[in-house]
């Protein structure tokens, strides 16, 4: 089967997901549009606020520096806890931040409340990640993880755009932050009322889910456990480098774009276009399931490498869209491959352990690309930090091809039989 008859077969296989994922993507498209609507603009609150690249910087990883202690415990309440009740539950904790956010004057305010954002993000992130991997079926869970960052995709799309009018015309960056809690609010009536409970996990209590964590070596026995998986030692450092790509490029291209004039509006459309290409991760996934991933691997590290490499050279604020566009298109492919090789080869009683190890380790590749480059850039410019991500994505192309799992991918019939290798040459995965 040819790249173009995959692709075709796109829409079938994305009605066919499971209801449960399908319903929390909702949940998470309404919990992003709230984002969206700030995201692009928060590195320049913070830079306005606190004065250097350094120091946006280390607040913009500090929430996820924090988060790292805290998911690894919240995964293993997970493996036996409601994931829907903890996102219910996190969806309200989220409301306070907003107005708090407005008032941040000083350094010591934005680390207080990075310490309180990690703690209901890492809940966040955990659980509606968790529910989403223990619905998804088995051998499709690039397919469930590519159509679940669409809804991601699409509400930062729309809130960035929406959000950079809204900036440029009309409101103080401050109100801005006010508009957020109703969506919170929808998102948690949307978890009570409509996303399908585990019967395994409805009737535990949150003693319960506690007490079964084991606190001793509980940090050593979760990256213990994800490295003896057969297959996942491997995957970690493209976990790792999608981290740092992510994370880095989210703060550092607003940084960037503001610095070469470009105005609120043009910030939004710049993020818009860099998470556009998330609309494709879709047929992305499905050939990461049906193709070869380790092609889609090398090839977006490659694409980013040159879309940052652009970055570098250019100060014309109308060459941004095509970069920022071509750089979502190579995170586009990254991200649901590398997400659903690491869902293939999780236990189902591992998912909330195992899947906290993953945020772990790409929040660790954002805190140590967001710790180095914000202080290179005020040493050396805030442009040319470009290259020295450009050049670590290169590496990461390379590695890929090295490294990445080597077989042929086998396709399954709807009656679960294996058919032949896919008729497209030797192409390994």
């Amino acid at each position: 089967m040819s790249l173009i008859e995959h692709l075709k077969t796109t829409p079938e296989e994305i009605r066919n997901l499971p209801i449960a994922v399908k319903k929390v993507t909702l949940v998470i498209f309404i919990y992003y549009l709230s984002w969206g609507l700030v995201i692009p603009f928060l590195p320049l609150f913070f830079f306005d606020v606190l004065g250097s690249y350094t120091a946006v910087t280390f607040i913009s990883a500090l929430v996820t520096f924090f988060a790292l202690f805290w998911v690894l415990p919240i995964g293993k309440f997970l493996d036996r806890y409601s994931q829907r009740k903890l996102l219910r539950l996190t969806l309200l904790l989220y409301l306070p931040i907003w107005p708090v956010l407005a008032f941040i004057r000083v350094l010591w305010h934005a680390i207080l409340y990075q310490l309180y954002h990690s703690v209901v993000s890492a809940m966040l992130w955990s659980s509606a990640d968790t529910y989403n991997r223990n619905h998804a079926l088995p051998g499709k869970r690039s397919e469930a993880w590519g159509f679940y960052d669409i809804g991601k995709a699409m509400s930062l799309i729309i809130g960035a755009l929406i959000g950079g009018a809204l900036l440029e015309y009309i409101l103080d960056i401050r109100l801005l932050f006010l508009l957020i809690p109703p969506f919170l609010i929808v998102g948690a009536f949307l978890t009570s009322k409509y996303l399908p409970e585990d019967p395994l996990r409805a009737d535990i209590k949150v003693t319960e889910a506690i007490g079964s964590i084991k606190w001793k070596r509980l940090y050593f026995k979760g990256i213990k456990d994800f490295y003896l998986t057969p297959g996942l030692a491997k995957i970690w450092p493209f976990i790792f480098l999608i981290g740092f790509l992510i994370y880095s490029q989210m703060v550092m291209i607003p940084l960037f774009a503001d610095s070469v004039g470009a105005s609120f509006l043009t910030i939004g459309i710049l993020f818009a276009l860099f998470n556009l290409p998330m609309l494709m991760e879709a047929p992305f996934s499905v050939l990461a399931d049906t193709w070869s991933s380790r092609r889609l691997i090398a090839m977006g590290s490659l694409l980013s490498a040159i879309s940052l490499f652009g970055f570098g050279f250019s100060e014309n604020i109308a060459v941004l869209f095509p970069l920022s566009l071509l750089l979502g298109l190579a995170i586009a492919m990254l991200i649901p491959t590398i997400s659903g090789a690491v869902g293939n080869k999780i236990k189902s009683n591992q998912t909330g352990e195992l899947n906290s190890v993953f945020i772990f380790s790409q929040g660790l590749g954002g805190i140590v690309g967001l710790f180095i480059l914000g202080p290179l850039a005020d040493i050396i410019g805030v442009q040319n930090i470009f290259f020295i991500s450009a050049s670590i994505m290169f590496l990461s192309a390379i590695l890929a091809w090295m490294v990445w799992e080597r077989r042929l991918t086998l396709q399954k019939n709807i009656h679960g039989k294996i058919k032949a290798p896919v008729n497209i040459g030797k192409v390994r995965k």
